[in-house]
């Protein structure tokens, strides 16, 4: 069931930036990327208007903000709401919170290797230098990490029948190192749940026995389909442009 409007801006600071920031130090941020998705405009007439699909691709970045907390996010609130309405965007929201001093300290070592290597010709990576170095899992703030599944639907199933579903899926992964406390946000086909885990990327998550156990539970339910993520982005807001 394809959901026309997702606003998810009061789950993620209640739940995501608020308890994190009562736990660690004030030099933190969080990303919020504005992303275009092809299949977002394919039944569309703005396409004809604006189609940054052309030379290919299912992807386009257009801008992206880092917030520092819940007052800092709702002062952005309305301008990134209207960037949606304007470009047709989905708006994400990297559940990873970073180190401002990690951040700058792994800008500098970055901007030493392109300075060491420099090729004038090559703008794309300088620009993309100044993009990418904000989202390094090295700039993490701690060693608990999110584990996010991304789960879709593909049939008209009532919400008690995705909550029933949900609540199996979240039994059987608690037997693989897992915690049984999940965020659950609303996305456009269907729930981000995520959590966090402690100890290295994984902590104690077997990746492969995870994924094993995933594929199961799809086989199982033809009409849904889960996906492990590890410090993944999560919806924040997207308005469906008819």
């Amino acid at each position: 069931m394809y959901q026309d409007v997702i606003d998810n801006f009061d789950l993620v600071e209640q739940q995501v930036i608020a308890p994190e920031l009562r736990n660690a130090n004030p030099a933190i941020y969080w990303v919020v990327q504005l992303i275009l998705r092809k299949k977002d405009f394919e039944d569309t007439t703005k396409e004809a208007s604006f189609n940054p699909f052309k030379r290919g691709g299912h992807e386009y970045f257009m801008r992206q903000w880092f917030v520092s907390g819940v007052e800092d996010l709702e002062s952005h609130r309305e301008s990134m709401i209207t960037w949606v309405d304007l470009t047709g965007g989905r708006l994400y929201f990297n559940l990873d919170a970073k180190d401002m001093r990690k951040t700058l300290a792994n800008q500098v070592v970055n901007n030493a290797g392109m300075l060491a290597n420099f090729n004038q010709q090559d703008i794309r990576a300088f620009v993309n230098n100044f993009y990418s170095v904000p989202r390094l899992a090295d700039n993490s703030v701690s060693q608990a990490r999110y584990v996010m599944l991304d789960v879709d639907y593909t049939d008209g199933r009532t919400q008690e029948e995705r909550a029933s579903l949900l609540d199996e899926l979240q039994t059987t992964i608690t037997t693989h190192g897992l915690p049984r406390s999940w965020i659950t946000v609303n996305t456009v086909n269907g729930t981000h749940i995520f959590t966090k885990i402690r100890g290295g990327k994984y902590g104690n998550v077997n990746t492969y026995e995870l994924s094993k156990l995933l594929d199961e539970f799809n086989q199982a339910h033809q009409d849904i389909h889960a996906e492990a993520k590890y410090n993944s982005n999560t919806i924040l807001y997207f308005k469906k442009h008819h």
